[in-house]
């Protein structure tokens, strides 16, 4: 046997997490517990083995003395222009993340502010079309219930078309509805959902250029939230839009009181990733009935990478760290490497 054969392989700690095996507390609430209930708190950690310190090893600790990061401070001056008309598509990559996503960027939408630092421009009003019951109005408008909403946030309005949830709005029925509503000139903004196979046909493909266009043609901002269900990977949705989002799955931290974890990425600003800039982690949370969102730099999607890196930035050194977690020294030194090289700006998995 070749000696290169013979040598003891290492654990490839690099591979993508299995999202199927996320704890299933994240999902989409009744209109009723909107008002009643808040989120139940998470179960145990998934770690290989149990971290010493318990399932708190993980969470956050006190936030660091030291001033702000050098990558925040260069995000806060790097400057982004909004997409003002057009198609935005915004790819999701797990279904039951999308009324948590769309209630999000509809939010940042009616109140000028930013998704992964690309900003939203300045809407006069925002409509959004849903298909299926007259019965989700209730659930809808609970979702656009957000805490500190400004008071110049402008109009929103809902509208609920057809009787059926897969309504295809890239089909000649969905057409119908939408194309004429872009044209009247009576929203600045209407935003549509549509799960997808993939990757994308030629029919998919010319809705979205009809749409591109019409948006184009009447100064309307058209947010298209497309459900990804198979061939994402040779998708290339961002071929096909004037700016292209995309919306993964995170590891919630345990004991974490969030009802939905993930990460928004907006991959035209790849370069300045290094900046901290174009991914972020988001964490929405329900509070007394209003829904509110923590937004932090992306570090990884792992539960356990982002907590090796928040006490190496509180000066921990790899032993104790290591402790804590429950993993060994070299495990440690490893994720610290391969979160060094995504920070800048290699793309590595996570």
């Amino acid at each position: 046997m070749p000696p290169e054969d013979r040598k003891k392989k290492s654990p490839d700690i690099s591979s993508p997490i299995d999202h199927s095996k996320l704890r299933p507390r994240q999902r989409l609430l009744s209109a009723e517990e909107l008002t009643l209930r808040r989120p139940a708190k998470l179960l145990k950690g998934t770690g290989t083995r149990k971290p010493k310190g318990g399932s708190n090893a993980y969470a956050r600790g006190p936030k660091s003395k030291s001033v702000e990061s050098p990558r925040r401070k260069a995000a806060a001056q790097l400057d982004q222009t909004p997409i003002c008309h057009g198609l935005l598509l915004v790819g999701v990559l797990h279904p039951y993340l999308l009324p948590y996503v769309r209630a999000l960027i509809e939010f940042k939408a009616r109140t000028e502010g930013s998704v992964a630092h690309l900003p939203m421009p300045s809407l006069p009003r925002v409509h959004a079309l849903h298909s299926g019951s007259k019965r989700k109005l209730t659930a809808v408008r609970g979702l656009a219930n957000w805490e500190n909403a400004p008071v110049s946030a402008i109009e929103f309005s809902v509208d609920v078309v057809g009787r059926k949830d897969n309504f295809d709005w890239c089909r000649d029925e969905g057409e119908a509805v939408a194309i004429p509503m872009i044209e009247s000139g009576k929203h600045s903004c209407i935003t549509m959902a549509q799960t997808c196979r993939l990757p994308v046909t030629t029919d998919v493909a010319q809705a979205f250029e009809r749409y591109a266009t019409a948006g184009e043609r009447h100064g309307v901002l058209v947010i298209l939230f497309v459900v990804c269900t198979e061939g994402y990977a040779t998708s290339h949705l961002h071929e096909f839009a004037d700016e292209y989002i995309e919306v993964d799955a995170c590891e919630p931290d345990p004991d974490d009181d969030s009802v939905a974890t993930f990460s928004v990425e907006v991959p035209a600003l790849a370069d300045s990733r290094a900046h901290g800039i174009g991914k972020s982690m988001y964490e929405i949370r329900l509070n007394s009935g209003q829904w509110t969102d923590t937004e932090t730099p992306f570090v990884s999607s792992s539960a356990r990478d982002r907590a090796v890196s928040r006490f190496t930035e509180d000066g921990e050194l790899m032993e104790p760290i290591a402790d804590k977690l429950g993993i060994s020294t070299a495990t440690v030194s490893r994720t610290l490497a391969k979160l060094r090289a995504m920070q800048n700006g290699l793309p590595l998995p996570d």
